[in-house]
């Protein structure tokens, strides 16, 4: 009785609860499951996902099943980090092979409209994408005198209106080289970028009715020979 007393009293009862709370929260008992029934390309699927923002069981498919002498380049559209040690044992980087991870071929998006502003938000969707121009819809261009764009207080370039065109009722501005350069380099940083139209009569209420910002993909699948594929997961050869 003495004994059964010492085992079971307060102190031992909590430390057996947060061992079991602490089991729980690290969900050992399916780890341990997935463990000892699960080989290893199986484990890497369910842990890291095969098409998803890991990709580590594509990436260990295509390393099985292809014969590398250089590491291929991963390209990645999501926020997380490259799992190249999946394919840790080859150190020189091929110039020819990539593999891409949940590639985005959307070429356009509406930015949101706040106050009369049109602001881009950072999204890893749009990585490996530069930005190549602006389309909008307006009843008076002649009224339309620039774009300001601000990366988020800050205004970084003044966007005249020397070349523009229309195209499908909309009206298209090009990004110069140097506003390109620019967003090549500081784009994908995590920041707010606000592009704000400036009219030429103030007294008028003047308003855009949509903005959109077009892309051009860094990585275009037009000059890549696809060898394989899982819906937007790639491994493919540069032309």
């Amino acid at each position: 009785m003495k004994l059964k007393y010492k085992f079971v009293n307060p102190k031992n009862l909590l430390v057996f609860t947060l061992l079991l709370v602490f089991l729980y929260k690290i969900d050992f008992p399916r780890k341990f499951y997935n463990l000892i029934s699960l080989n290893y390309d199986q484990r890497i699927n369910k842990t890291y996902g095969y098409c998803s923002n890991y990709s580590a069981g594509f990436i260990n498919y295509i390393y099985n099943k292809y014969e590398f002498d250089q590491l291929p380049q991963i390209i990645k559209y999501t926020g997380s980090r490259n799992p190249y040690w999946v394919i840790s044992d080859i150190k020189n980087k091929s110039k020819t092979d990539y593999i891409f991870i949940k590639y985005n071929n959307i070429d356009k998006i509406n930015l949101r409209k706040e106050d009369n502003n049109y602001i881009y938000e950072f999204s890893y969707s749009n990585f490996h994408k530069i930005p190549n121009h602006l389309s909008f819809s307006i009843t008076e261009i002649n009224q339309l005198n620039r774009i300001d764009i601000f990366e988020n207080e800050k205004k970084i370039f003044e966007l005249d209106l020397k070349n523009f065109g229309l195209e499908k009722k909309y009206f298209k501005i090009n990004l110069n080289e140097e506003i390109k350069k620019y967003f090549s380099k500081n784009f994908h940083s995590q920041k707010k970028y606000i592009f704000k139209p400036i009219f030429k009569d103030l007294s008028k209420n003047n308003s855009l009715d949509t903005m959109l910002i077009h892309f051009k993909n860094k990585y275009d699948l037009k000059n890549f020979q696809i060898i394989d594929q899982y819906e937007n997961c790639y491994y493919a050869k540069k032309l």
